[in-house]
């Protein structure tokens, strides 16, 4: 069935229009809704999946109750997704990185290595934003955006982010 479900999300659902359009007639979102549940490790009641989301086999993806992923999003494998985040535009979870240790060796030899990456509830994440696994220590396995908080604009997200915090544009040269 998820084969089926794969074959139908990435043929047919995520070309269909955006779920707020007025010609989407309400069943775009739950036609996407209802393939990615047989798609997703779990996938919570009333999430709402944008069109051109991507998210690979699903594998390790956990979506919680009335959570979304944004229109053109690109997620990787390991996320766990709490209950009601908002998710905007050509959002980036990346949760791969390559090894380093051996600095003899070219890193695209040494093989990747698979972060989890946690995003607690009541979580709104805006546009661009990238959130990478670790931080400043990258042997940290674990990447948590807390609860009540808000990630706006164009960022890259690389530690852990305080609740109630509205984090504004940084300017990255």
């Amino acid at each position: 069935m998820k084969y089926i479900s794969l074959i139908l999300y990435y043929g047919f659902a995520i070309y269909l229009p955006k779920s707020n359009r007025p010609y989407a007639f309400k069943i775009t979102k739950p036609i996407r809704y209802h393939i990615c549940k047989n798609i997703l490790e779990y996938c919570g009641k009333n999430v709402n999946i944008e069109r051109l989301a991507y998210f690979g086999d699903g594998q390790g993806i956990f979506i919680g109750d009335n959570s979304g992923l944004g229109v053109n999003c690109k997620i990787q494998r390991n996320v766990k997704i709490g209950n009601d985040v908002m998710m905007g535009e050509d959002v980036m979870i990346i949760t791969n990185t390559h090894n380093f240790e051996n600095c003899d060796i070219p890193m695209r030899t040494q093989g990747l290595k698979y972060i989890s990456v946690t995003i607690e509830d009541d979580v709104w994440i805006g546009s661009r934003v990238i959130i990478l696994p670790g931080g400043k220590n990258w042997e940290r396995f674990n990447y948590w955006c807390r609860g009540g908080s808000n990630q706006r604009c164009t960022r890259v997200l690389n530690r852990r982010r305080g609740p109630s915090k509205i984090n504004q544009i940084k300017k990255i040269i």
